[in-house]
């Protein structure tokens, strides 16, 4: 059953982007590389959703295809630059 309760989201700062710099320098765990490519990943849902955010109809109207598919090619860069980090890699040991 799909819920329709908005998922609350923390803010990006600039503490959690030091915090994700300090985790990817020192990898002091093996799962690190995993908790920073979860936060880029939950970064990069939350500007989506609120690139294509519908609740306000009246902008949803003017909104151009040009625009969508700029905003549409520029996200799937960002995917693929997220797919080609180490959390992605098909040859990344899972969770030694």
């Amino acid at each position: 059953m799909a819920s329709t309760r908005k998922e609350l989201a923390m803010s990006h700062t600039k503490w959690i982007d030091y915090c994700c710099h300090v985790l990817e320098v020192e990898q002091e765990a093996p799962t690190d590389v995993y908790a920073t490519a979860f936060i880029k990943v939950r970064c990069l849902v939350q500007r989506i959703g609120e690139r294509f955010s519908y609740d306000d109809h009246i902008s949803a109207l003017h909104l151009h295809d040009t625009v969508v598919q700029m905003s549409v090619n520029g996200f799937k860069k960002e995917l693929a630059e997220l797919e080609a980090t180490p959390a992605f890699s098909s040859t990344q040991n899972n969770c030694e």
